[in-house]
């Protein structure tokens, strides 16, 4: 159908033992790779389906860690990707051929499970510490973007693995342009947030990544990264008419539009509007903290998110949670703010729940230069009676890559995009 779907090259795609002494080729027995990403996964992934009549799983041997390294040329550029055997599976063998499937993981993934997060971090910026981790506990160099947070914690690392403790930190953190921190005088019966709060930690090819859910769904304050507005690739549905047209590579060969909003689901989980009563063993006060939709967000974001209009809904909270906080733990001066301050995670269940509000899933030729927390343009036809007259305004518009996969073989190099936003129409 599309050259960007078919013409693809193999450099090299070798497998090496653990002793480092042993390296074979996979290029000649290499049936299918596929490769993903997931903005709700620390770390990268890849599978590769092998087909040989040498028996690589005895003759290596492969009995994991073995590392992969995965380099290839296709339409839309060069792969490159090292990786490391987690398991085999799907093996078999017969009529002297034997296929078995290669489970890939970066060497971070590894890394994690022995090595723990088990001293204290002192009262700094959450970002500081995501930084620290990665590159202290980790020892990873592979570091995209790491977002300011407008928030600081204190808080032990309690012998946890690294990827957990990084996850835990994303829905506890405050972007600088979500509006600050929660607003309320200390030990006040009730106490008002201000601002949007949540931060995801997830891996991409550029590295890993710790960003607000603000700046990564966000129309007008795009942030540094491959995001820039010129670096957006736009693709439209709508069928193929000229053969070899360089603009086939911008086509969506597949799409089905996942979900929408689920108002059942956004009032069970506090998303309009939620109440947290927090317990302070220091004080031994229980302070309320009262979080509306409405007054987190910004003019601007009300009316793209038709948030305005649900003002039945916001006025009352939907959900009520109880917290023991932390503040004041281990010393007299090296604990947590007091409990007033401490409501991102209140603020947090709004902002994640209107990112995946809406879900749309595309199949496109493989454009290798896509990433997990990218932006991508998609138009679609408004039908009316049966034909595609205009675009449609609705559905068209900005999309976050959530999850991502490129799919190598012989006949098919195609890209699987599933998308998410939060706004409606063209921006």
């Amino acid at each position: 159908m599309l050259q960007a779907t078919t013409a693809i090259k193999y450099n090299t795609v070798n497998i090496t033992s653990r002793d480092g002494e042993k390296t074979i080729d996979l290029t000649n027995a290499l049936v299918e790779t596929n490769y993903f990403e997931d903005l709700l996964s620390p770390t990268l992934s890849a599978t590769l389906t092998i087909a040989t009549s040498y028996d690589i799983i005895e003759g290596l041997p492969i009995r994991g860690g073995e590392k992969v390294v995965i380099d290839l040329q296709v339409a839309s550029g060069r792969f490159q990707q090292a990786f490391r055997v987690y398991k085999v599976s799907d093996a078999s063998l017969q009529k002297q051929k034997e296929t078995f499937v290669l489970n890939l993981v970066p060497e971070e993934h590894f890394t994690n499970d022995y090595v723990r997060v088990g001293r204290k971090y002192q009262y700094f910026p959450i970002d500081t510490h995501v930084r620290e981790i990665i590159e202290g506990v980790l020892q990873s160099n592979k570091i995209g973007v790491i977002e300011e947070t407008s928030n600081s914690l204190t808080f032990y690392g309690n012998m946890k693995k690294p990827f957990h403790i990084l996850q835990w930190l994303g829905p506890q953190s405050v972007s600088l342009t979500g509006g600050g921190e929660g607003e309320g005088d200390e030990g006040s019966e009730q106490a008002e947030t201000k601002g949007t709060a949540g931060y995801l930690f997830y891996q991409n090819s550029a590295g890993f990544h710790f960003r607000s859910v603000d700046s990564l769904a966000s129309k007008t304050r795009i942030q540094e990264s491959s995001s820039d507005p010129e670096d957006i690739f736009t693709y439209s549905a709508g069928e193929v008419t000229q053969a070899n047209n360089i603009k086939n590579s911008q086509k969506i060969i597949d799409y089905v539009f996942e979900k929408n909003i689920d108002m059942r689901k956004s009032l069970r989980t506090g998303m309009y509007g939620n109440t947290t009563l927090n317990f302070s063993p220091e004080t031994h006060e229980v302070t309320v903290y009262a979080y509306t939709l409405q007054d987190a967000l910004n003019k601007k974001n009300k009316e793209a998110l038709g948030s305005d209009k649900n003002t039945s809904f916001s006025d009352a909270p939907t959900r009520m949670m109880f917290n023991v906080s932390d503040e004041g733990f281990a010393s007299a001066n090296g604990g947590n703010e007091s409990s007033t301050s401490r409501t991102a995670r209140s603020l947090s269940f709004a902002r994640y729940n209107l990112l995946f509000s809406q879900g749309l899933n595309i199949l496109i030729p493989c454009n290798t230069k896509l990433k997990a927390g990218d932006l991508v343009r998609c138009l679609f036809p408004e039908l009316q009676g049966g034909h595609a007259t205009q675009t449609d305004k609705s559905r068209s518009g900005l999309y976050l890559i959530k999850e991502l996969r490129h799919h190598f073989s012989a006949n098919q190099n195609t890209t699987s995009l599933k998308l998410v936003r939060d706004t409606y129409g063209i921006q």
